[in-house]
């Protein structure tokens, strides 16, 4: 009995993983992060922060964006085209992994709270106001050009919107 519980101790012990911290280079609140590979990354969050790694979350780069606001989602379709929604509803795009950001109108004001790309031309980004603590009266946007424009598909929807997945 004795050795078939160190058996399964010694094996359960290897065979999960085990979480451990990685110092980013910030003390900022953080509220995304997305991985193209194994390798590259962004994590997003307060104070305009955006920061990349190209191995594997070892080292993260800080990366200049042109917009005063918390930048709450991000999304990349390659290693040179991504997106970041933001606060004041506005997204970001980047053509050259994150070297630098146009922003992109969206039609409204409210947080844009998440962003999903199905292809490098079509997107959807959801949002959200608050009211007493819960999301409330959110928009569905969705482009099909990239990100150049953004319609407006579902308003003022009422309990709002906090991500979007496909």
């Amino acid at each position: 009995f004795k050795l078939v519980s160190i058996v399964f101790i010694f094996f359960y012990s290897f065979n999960y993983a085990q979480w451990s911290q990685i110092p980013l280079g910030t003390s900022v609140e953080l509220f995304d992060l997305h991985f193209i590979s194994v390798d590259t990354g962004w994590v997003v969050g307060r104070n305009s922060t955006v920061l990349k790694t190209t191995n594997g979350g070892i080292y993260w780069t800080p990366q200049q964006v042109n917009v005063s606001a918390e930048i709450t989602s991000v999304y990349f379709v390659n290693a040179n085209i991504g997106w970041a929604s933001c606060s004041n509803g506005v997204i970001i795009k980047t053509t050259n992994g994150g070297e630098s950001w146009v922003q992109k109108p969206t039609g409204i004001n409210e947080v844009i709270y998440g962003i999903y790309f199905t292809s490098d031309m079509e997107g959807v980004a959801v949002s959200a106001s608050w009211y007493n603590g819960y999301p409330h009266l959110g928009h569905i946007l969705k482009t099909t050009d990239g990100g150049e424009t953004w319609s407006i598909k579902i308003t003022d929807y009422y309990d709002g919107l906090i991500d979007v997945f496909f």
